[in-house]
């Protein structure tokens, strides 16, 4: 199995600093993870959260082979692999008291063999697959907008029609799962068996800011993974994206 991948990850025009962390690596096994991490900006120390959970999974992934494993058994690992870097930042907090309320999303693509590969998701951050000129999105944003009913979602915008301070974009994005100390986790997992194509993981400083239209058309490109990677940077950039923009782009092939 053969990857191709390329990384990218800026501060943007418009934040003071970068929260975002890309990572990804192979273990000694052939199998491979990338991992994508936003730090929350309303949050201090977001960018030691994002730090924390990239590296942490990376370590553990690199310490297991899941060759033998069944569905069952890899969830199993992922689920407790979160677990165990929560706890982390636990036992961090409490010699740090300050860090105890940070938070990051954490999307990563866990890829095993040619024709197994897992998609995770914590938070807002996704996971794209492009395959035949085709984009799909992989995830499910875990915010307020999809964990409300279309009815109640209706009534409170109306509720809030003549409040200034009410922002409808950003209140529905408010996240209702991150990874932290002392933050509500939900994990989501699912078995992605067509791995042809690409596959793109990305920060909501990327992906907020292109349209369906754009992705597609980047990602179905004749551009090298390079050039696909700053486009979709670059095009976010003039959608003027005010966020840290971060991706991680790859493709699986079946040669050596």
């Amino acid at each position: 199995m053969k990857i191709n991948v390329i990384k990218e990850s800026t501060k943007g025009n418009f934040r003071a600093s970068n929260q975002d962390r890309v990572n990804y690596d192979f273990n000694e096994y052939g199998q491979f993870i990338a991992v994508l991490c936003d730090g929350m900006g309303g949050h201090p120390f977001g960018d030691v959260a994002a730090q924390v959970a990239s590296e942490e999974f990376v370590k553990l992934f690199k310490k297991t082979d899941f060759a033998e494993m069944d569905k069952k058994e890899v969830i199993n690992w992922i689920r407790l692999s979160i677990l165990a870097i929560k706890n982390t930042m636990l036992a961090m907090a409490e010699q740090k008291g300050e860090i105890l309320d940070m938070g990051t999303t954490l999307s990563a693509l866990l890829v095993i063999d040619i024709d197994e590969a897992y998609v995770i998701n914590i938070g807002d951050s996704r996971i794209y697959h492009n395959y035949k000129n085709k984009t799909k999105l992989l995830t499910v944003d875990q915010n307020l907008l999809n964990s409300t009913k279309p009815a109640d979602r209706k009534r409170i915008n109306k509720n809030h029609e003549e409040d200034p301070n009410f922002n409808e974009f950003h209140y529905w994005k408010i996240l209702t799962s991150v990874l932290g100390p002392t933050k509500k986790i939900r994990v989501d997992v699912d078995l992605e068996k067509n791995t042809k194509g690409l596959f793109l993981l990305t920060t909501d400083g990327v992906h907020d800011y292109l349209s369906d239209k754009e992705l597609n058309g980047i990602l179905s490109s004749d551009l090298t993974l390079e050039e696909k990677a700053d486009t979709l940077i670059e095009t976010a950039q003039k959608g003027h994206s005010t966020d840290n923009l971060s991706l991680i782009l790859l493709e699986i092939t079946g040669e050596e």
